[in-house]
C-alpha cells in the first residue's frame, strides 16, 4: 500500500513528534506517499463509495479474530492502481466478539478539525456516520 510518510517514520520510530506533525502536513499539502507493507496482523477490509467509514476486522498471526475496526474516511475511489482512502483520523475499536467498543483519536479529530481539512459539511456527514 502507499501511506503518508509522516505515518510510516512514525510507525518505524514510534516518535510523537513524527505523528503529531502529520496533520499541519495534511493541512498544508506538504505530504507524501511512499510504500508500506502492513505488518502483525491480517486485515480484512470493506469500503464502500458512499459511505464515510471503512469496516475492518484483524486477525492474529494464528488466524484468530483479534477485533473490528470501524475508520472514518472520506468515500473511497477505485482508481488505475487500487483504492484510494482519507483518514479522517477518529476510529472505533470493538472487541472480536462485539459485546464493548472505544472511540480512539477524538482529539486528532478535533485537531484536524483546526485547520480546515476537515469543513462543516464533512463533519456533519462523519457524525451521521458515526451514529
Amino acid at each position: 500500500m502507499l501511506a503518508p510518510t509522516t505515518w510510516i517514520r512514525w510507525l518505524r520510530t514510534g516518535d510523537d513528534a513524527v505523528r503529531e506533525q502529520a496533520i499541519p502536513d495534511l493541512a498544508t499539502g506538504r505530504w507524501e506517499l511512499d510504500r508500506w507493507v502492513w505488518r502483525d496482523t491480517t486485515q480484512l477490509t470493506r469500503f464502500d463509495t458512499d459511505r464515510h467509514f471503512s469496516v475492518s476486522r484483524f486477525f492474529d498471526a494464528e488466524g484468530r479474530c483479534g477485533g473490528w475496526y470501524v475508520d472514518f474516511v472520506r468515500p473511497c475511489r477505485r482508481t488505475a492502481i487500487g483504492i484510494d482512502t482519507f483518514d479522517l483520523l477518529v476510529d472505533l475499536v470493538v472487541t472480536a466478539d462485539l459485546s464493548a467498543y472505544r472511540w480512539k483519536d477524538e482529539d486528532e479529530y478535533l485537531q484536524d478539525r483546526r485547520p480546515g481539512l476537515i469543513d462543516d459539511t464533512l463533519h456533519r456527514r462523519v457524525e451521521g456516520a458515526r451514529q
